[in-house]
């Protein structure tokens, strides 16, 4: 390049003095402009030649980075439909070793647990094939409503406890004082982004604690913030080639595991809400994850934790857990009301005994307690007042319940806590009688007329959605924000002639009830939802003594002590937890509706089951979707809408001899089909792949009639099963 640069500033000198200096006549000129005007288009055209190489460079990577970005999506959906046959396989053989007695008596439970443990894995990746199907359509609308924080990590907390029961693993939340209670934005597809990270961290940290941190990670500009969230633990640690996969879906080979699905959802949902998100680890020094959102604020001074001046600043509190994190977590929580907070650990508490005489406030771990703890507090108390929680563990299984009974404590809180559990602790601590928006935080000024049922609802047996027919046509007010949820409760209740009305959250439920004076027989309600949750909901539901008589259930993964007792007192009668059990919901259904219909179901008739369709082998598909139609329907209308007009692509790709994204198109499709139980579009797509692995692409021409008849009767056959459902 400089060469020529030189040569062509040499030529236009060579000219310019030939010029000036008339060594040639005018007549003559005209030869050495021809050869500068040549020369300069001789440089155009090497500029342009260098530019068309830039460009064409630049394309080719962004192709190479398109395949390689569909080459893991298809990788994955060839890996998902693996797993699902793996787990429904494990699944079917775990009940036939306990339908046909094959075991000892004393192994039954283990094998029962194990079959438990085989079909959450199960509905765990049909959800998770559902979220990638929703990603690869499109169909992941953002919605932008207010919400609060704590609700958001509640579902966090509820969905851990449940997935983690009896692990050694400590969750911290550490959340910093200048962060808001509501904030506008797409708080599901934030708690789901959380749930995916930190349920990864809990895998990595079977026995050292994850903590996970939130502050504002920039300073507000008007009412738009950047929320960071902060997932760290101490574990296991990635090496270099671990991290630079870390949000790529693998199988496992070791342990026969499909990994990182979740981490792909969160790294796509992040995408989406326009945040971030990074991951930095060492191998053997742990793991740190940084997300950050972007949000709006929605605070108003009546909309934050407000105590009664006198309750605020003026109290000695001491923090004494387990973990001492965790400590100076629940320390930063009290100092949020300007409480002189201070911890210890449970080693330097024990020895050394601090004089918790100089305190208002304690909050031990209920390991801590002996007799000469209760001894040290009863003698503290007969001078002075002094308020006592016990700290138990999300994951602890056993309790001192006596410290309850003898009065000891004044009350018992489940770790990781929210800003809002300290809130509810000190009004609940102190009866305060709080004001406006802090109110619906109390409890529910009328009590409801009926009963309420605090122990855990019986998963009556064999029951299927035919046995509702007892309760036609009674009419359900279904409260939920989750679209999947209100799919699977509708297409349960209403197949059995029930009646059911969808409210996507609080307000909405209030709405049809006043305002459109609505009549229901029960309401299920979620309790984490944007807008207005099921608590003050119920709150204001109770709080008018006309619908004193209306049950009201909460369907929720909430599962904490704290958050179950708070739906008890915002007048809710019964507790179902998620996911969904039909024994259970039949249960609540006679408890609270009695038997509506008396007409015995063997003499009704029963819709005639349809086990299969022209492609469609409809029995395989449940089976592979949990034994739920509910879920196969639903997977099977986001298969549809992701993958109903790619005859159109496939016939493109086969024209234009894009043999590489025909490929990925054919991995997807296998992938899919077999989850599905759609085995003659398979079995096409597989012998298409075919066909480009070995180098036989002169007959794909052939397969585009084929393909779309395929795809036409697959299509055909999946309006046909989901109309009738």
């Amino acid at each position: 390049m400089k060469l020529f640069l030189v040569s062509f500033v040499s030529i236009i000198g060579f000219a310019g003095l030939l010029y000036g200096g008339n060594f040639l006549s005018d007549n003559n000129l005209i030869w050495p402009a021809t050869f500068l005007l040549g020369a300069v288009g001789i440089f155009i055209l090497y500029i342009s030649s260098q530019q068309m190489s830039k460009a064409k460079k630049i394309h080719q990577d962004i192709l190479k980075k398109q395949e390689e970005i569909e080459d893991k999506q298809s990788f994955l959906m060839l890996n998902v439909s693996e797993e699902i046959l793996k787990y429904t396989k494990e699944t079917v053989d775990r009940l036939n070793i306990i339908s046909k007695n094959k075991t000892a008596i004393e192994d039954i439970d283990e094998v029962f647990n194990d079959t438990i443990k085989l079909e959450k894995s199960l509905l765990d990746i049909t959800n998770d094939l559902i979220d990638f199907l929703r990603l690869k359509s499109k169909k992941v609308d953002i919605l932008n409503e207010s919400f609060d924080i704590n609700n958001v990590l509640n579902d966090v907390i509820g969905s851990i406890t449940n997935n983690f029961k009896n692990s050694n693993t400590k969750l911290i939340l550490d959340i910093e004082n200048d962060v808001p209670k509501k904030f506008i934005g797409d708080s599901l597809k934030l708690s789901q982004i959380l749930l995916n990270l930190v349920e990864r961290s809990m895998v990595m940290s079977p026995n050292d604690d994850v903590k996970l941190s939130i502050s504002i990670f920039k300073k507000p500009v008007k009412n738009q913030i950047d929320l960071e969230f902060k997932i760290n633990d101490s574990g296991y640690g990635l090496s270099e080639d671990e991290l630079k996969h870390y949000f790529i879906p693998h199988y496992n080979e070791k342990t026969g595991k499909l990994e990182n699905i979740g981490l792909f959802v969160a790294k796509q949902m992040t995408k989406i809400l326009g945040g971030d998100l990074d991951i930095q680890s060492k191998k053997g020094k742990g793991t740190l994850i940084a997300l950050s959102i972007p949000l709006e604020t929605s605070e108003t001074p009546e909309s934050n934790y407000n105590l009664p001046s006198e309750y605020i600043g003026n109290k000695k509190v001491l923090v004494v857990d387990d973990s001492y994190d965790s400590s100076l977590a629940i320390k930063n929580l009290f100092n949020y009301f300007k409480y002189d907070a201070r911890v210890d650990t449970v080693k330097s508490f024990l020895g050394n005994k601090p004089d918790m005489y100089a305190y208002d406030v304690v909050l031990l771990n209920e390991k801590i307690f002996d007799e000469n703890i209760v001894k040290l507090i009863t003698s503290i108390r007969s001078s002075k007042e002094l308020k006592v929680i016990s700290l138990n563990s999300m994951f602890e299984t056993q309790t001192k319940d006596f410290l309850y009974q003898n009065n000891v404590i004044d009350r018992r809180l489940t770790t990781p806590l929210t800003q809002q559990m300290v809130f509810d602790a000190i009004v609940d601590l102190y009866d305060l009688n709080l004001k406006d928006e802090n109110k619906a935080l109390g409890a529910a000024k009328n009590i409801a007329k009926i009963p309420i049922f605090r122990g855990t609802i019986y998963n009556k047996e064999n029951i299927s959605m035919e046995n509702f027919q007892e309760f036609e046509n009674i009419n359900i007010l279904a409260v939920e924000d989750n679209i999947i949820n209100q799919k699977l409760l509708t297409a349960i209740l209403t197949n059995s002639s029930i009646n059911v009305d969808i409210a996507n959250n609080g307000l909405e439920c209030l709405d049809k009830i006043f305002e459109q004076k609505q009549q229901y027989d029960l309401i299920l309600m979620d309790i984490s939802m944007p807008i207005m949750d099921g608590y003050e909901a119920s709150i204001n539901i109770r709080n008018d003594e006309k619908l004193n008589s209306l049950p009201i259930v909460s369907l929720t993964a909430l599962v904490l002590d704290t958050e179950i007792e708070k739906m008890y007192q915002s007048g809710i009668n019964a507790f179902l937890p998620k996911p969904l059990k039909l024994g259970q919901l039949y249960t609540v259904f006679e408890m609270f509706l009695g038997h509506k219909k008396t007409t015995n179901l063997e003499n009704k008739v029963k819709k005639e089951k349809i086990t299969q369709l022209p492609g469609l082998d409809i029995e395989d598909g449940i089976k592979k979707t949990n034994n739920s139609e509910i879920l196969y329907n639903e997977v099977l209308k986001e298969f549809l809408d992701a993958y109903g007009n790619s005859a159109e692509t496939f016939e493109i790709l086969v024209d234009e001899q894009r043999y590489e994204q025909l490929k990925m198109l054919l991995l997807d499709l296998k992938g899919l089909t077999s989850s599905v139980g759609a085995y003659s579009m398979f079995k096409l797509s597989d012998e298409v792949f075919k066909l480009i692995i070995f180098n036989k692409k002169h007959l794909l021409p052939g397969y585009v009639k084929a393909y779309r008849e395929k795809l036409d009767e697959l299509s055909y056959s999946i309006n046909q099963y989901t109309m009738k459902k």
